[in-house]
């Protein structure tokens, strides 16, 4: 199961499911096994976004190789004194002093406040509270 909101980014993973090639893969490779929040760079060298969806969607061959980007979690603190200055764009499915750890395209808000939000429930949480602290996920 994926998340298709981000073409910056890719297709993200939302669930390992219990039987199928991933798990079977994740069992047999846990130093490599693919989690919740991957993102899906390309499959079998494809890496257009449309192109990766059409093949995740479509009828898979026994075999694919996948390239997989993990995420490294950044906790952002805001206080804001007015509007919060940044354009989201998401699905129901879908988070100063370190310059590679500013929030970028692509990047997701996995948690505002640590309470881990969709995305109709993350904007207006955004917009209520003054004091958020968002945990970021930087691809």
């Amino acid at each position: 199961m994926w998340d298709s909101a981000s073409e910056a980014a890719g297709p993200m993973v939302l669930d390992v499911q219990s039987t199928g090639a991933v798990p079977k893969f994740n069992q047999l490779h846990p130093k490599q096994a693919i989690r919740p929040n991957d993102v899906i760079a390309s499959i079998d060298d494809e890496s257009q976004h449309a192109a990766v969806l059409s093949k995740l969607n479509g009828p898979l061959p026994d075999q694919v190789k996948l390239v997989v980007k993990r995420p490294r979690e950044v906790k952002v603190s805001l206080s804001k004194p007015g509007a919060l200055g940044m354009k989201l764009d998401y699905q129901e499915t879908s988070i100063g002093d370190h310059p590679s750890d500013a929030i970028g395209l692509g990047d997701r808000i996995a948690q505002v406040n640590g309470e881990k939000l969709s995305g109709a429930k993350l904007l207006p949480k955004l917009k209520a509270e003054d004091k958020l602290v968002l945990t970021v996920l930087k691809y």
